[in-house]
């Protein structure tokens, strides 16, 4: 097994139970965490990254995505919650789906709740992102999420590097959205109706500082994980 394999393989042990008949396989090769983890890191992850590229100007999003967020965390209590009482056995591909749909369904509210807002006011105010344009970014999400379900054994390396890329950019993403949260004000400045407004800034650091804290965290993150699932093992 290569350096990089290792390193994967001890990632994927700090979140994963790592079974194989739950992992999913490009021909004989497994990756490195289950079907589950999979669909929710690549989902929470790919629609985060496109929602913070592509809707920057907006700060609102559709009632209807926010009924889609409840609707995929529900498949995914679901899904996960009966095959663990044993009143049912899941698939790989109802564990891939439920995993993506309760991971993009995570980052909208996210992204327009908490991100968004915090990254400073957009272009257009207010405005809502609208149907089509949440469309769009949905179904590029789910383009994506399309290299998982067909599964080739020639995509294996590029499946691989995908979900390294989505297991460590959506913890850095939800650090950084935690680090975000704390904030202090900038002095009132008009607004140009008459009235006055405050503007928020990060927390005594600059935007680059809370991007590399927010991967330290990770790191620090994933080594607790893999210390506590080695000791739990143990026992």
């Amino acid at each position: 097994m290569s350096w990089w394999d290792h390193l994967l393989w001890w990632l994927g042990f700090s979140i994963c139970h790592q079974q194989q008949e739950r992992m999913l396989h490009y021909g004989s090769k497994p990756l490195f965490v289950c079907a589950r983890d999979t669909g929710l890191f690549v989902g929470l992850f790919t629609t985060m990254a496109l929602l913070f590229l592509f809707a920057r100007r907006f700060r609102n999003l559709p009632l209807s995505f926010y009924l889609l967020t409840l609707a995929g965390f529900a498949f995914f209590l679901w899904d996960s919650i009966t095959s663990y009482l044993g009143s049912r056995e899941s698939s790989n591909l109802l564990r891939l789906l439920s995993g993506f749909s309760c991971g993009s369904g995570l980052a909208l509210p996210l992204a327009f709740r908490v991100g968004l807002p915090a990254l400073g006011p957009g272009e257009e105010g207010g405005r809502s992102l609208g149907l089509a344009r949440a469309s769009a970014i949905l179904i590029a999400s789910c383009i994506v999420m399309a290299a998982f379900l067909w599964r080739p054994e020639e995509l294996f390396r590029l499946a691989q590097a995908y979900l390294f890329l989505s297991l460590v950019g959506s913890l850095t993403m939800l650090n950084f959205l935690l680090l975000l949260t704390f904030r202090i004000r900038k002095a009132k400045t008009p607004d140009g109706r008459g009235g006055s407004l405050t503007r928020p800034r990060p927390l005594m650091m600059g935007r680059g500082l809370t991007i590399m804290a927010a991967v330290g965290m990770a790191a620090l993150e994933l080594s607790a994980g893999h210390v506590l699932h080695s000791l739990a093992l143990s026992w």
